[in-house]
């Protein structure tokens, strides 16, 4: 591998770590000025910088997750459908945080019935998203030069890579 292809590689991985923590910091600030200026939630919730630069969320709660769910089911329906990679690529990252809001809202201390409707929601958006996901992926991929397999067994390695970037969301190190 040449210098240059080095260099390219490293600018495409320093530009996906910046796509990754702008979509996550553009959702949770969305999500504090929707749950602000509504007044749903008392005391409104704030931002803090966590692990690895990522900006998140405080409280926790069935509210802040269902609000993440729809400002990110916006933001993937916009850029999913996108062309450029890096748009798409901005687009996989808002769907995977619509699942680990899905998920996080599992770990609050709403009644059982509230964190499953909202994680229900979550997962039927999830699901309905997932044809678009999984094709901005193969742009993605194509783009940066890597074999993706077609069929199921290209549905499963997509499906296991996202889980991935969800678990990297959604879990606390």
């Amino acid at each position: 591998m040449s210098v240059r292809d080095r260099g390219t590689r490293l600018l495409m991985v320093l530009t996906a770590l910046v796509v990754l923590r702008g979509v996550q910091a553009a959702v949770a600030g969305l999500t504090v000025l929707a749950v602000t200026v509504s007044r749903l939630e008392h005391p409104a919730p704030t931002l803090h910088l966590a692990r690895l630069a990522e900006v998140e969320l405080a409280p926790a709660t069935a509210v802040t997750a269902l609000t993440m769910i729809v400002v990110s089911t916006g933001l993937a329906a916009a850029l999913l459908p996108r062309r450029q990679p890096l748009a798409a690529f901005a687009g996989i990252k808002a769907f995977a945080l619509i699942a680990a809001s899905a998920l996080a809202v599992l770990f609050t201390a709403e009644p059982v019935s509230i964190r499953a409707a909202v994680a229900g929601c979550g997962v039927g958006i999830v699901a309905l998203f997932w044809p678009a996901a999984r094709d901005a992926a193969g742009r993605v991929l194509a783009a940066m030069g890597l074999p993706h397999p077609h069929g199921r067994a290209g549905d499963l390695v997509l499906a296991v890579k996202i889980a991935l970037l969800v678990a990297f969301v959604a879990l606390p190190v």
